[in-house]
């Protein structure tokens, strides 16, 4: 039996279940039906070799391993689904860093006006100005 394999969806799921405590509430918040939702729980468990959740007729309940592995799969899911906005900021321009030559003469009035205006566009982008000779800009 493999240990630790598990997909993203397998995790949502978890957390769907593990946050209702009810595999049909689960199953309506992910827009999919209860058997379905039922063997991702179990592909989940089988692949981490754990059971999350003890199941009975009336209820389900977090296991002590169940409760510890909420909180990881949460963070988790959360930081995929950072990570996925950050690579769309990423596309668009919107993150990273921009370095701008500058001629001295544009340094008092036109530098600060361009990183201003650009700073409050593009929050998440920084702007590196540099001091250089006309010369430099044109190799740079």
């Amino acid at each position: 039996m493999a240990r630790g394999r598990y997909e993203l969806n397998q995790l949502r799921c978890f957390v769907a279940v593990a946050e209702e405590l009810n595999f049909r509430r689960a199953a309506e918040r992910l827009a999919m039906t209860q058997p379905p939702l039922s063997r991702q729980i179990k592909l989940l468990e089988h692949g981490i070799g754990l059971t999350l959740l003890e199941r009975s007729n009336r209820a389900v309940r977090l296991t002590p391993a169940g409760e510890s592995f909420l909180v990881s799969a949460t963070d988790l899911l959360q930081r995929a689904e950072h990570a996925v906005l950050t690579a769309r900021q990423a596309e668009r321009g919107e993150i990273g860093a921009i370095a701008m030559g500058f001629v001295p003469s544009a340094a008092l009035e036109f530098v600060p006006r361009i990183v201003d205006a650009m700073s409050e566009k593009l929050p998440q982008v920084s702007f590196n100005p540099t001091e250089m000779m006309s010369y430099e800009i044109v190799e740079a």
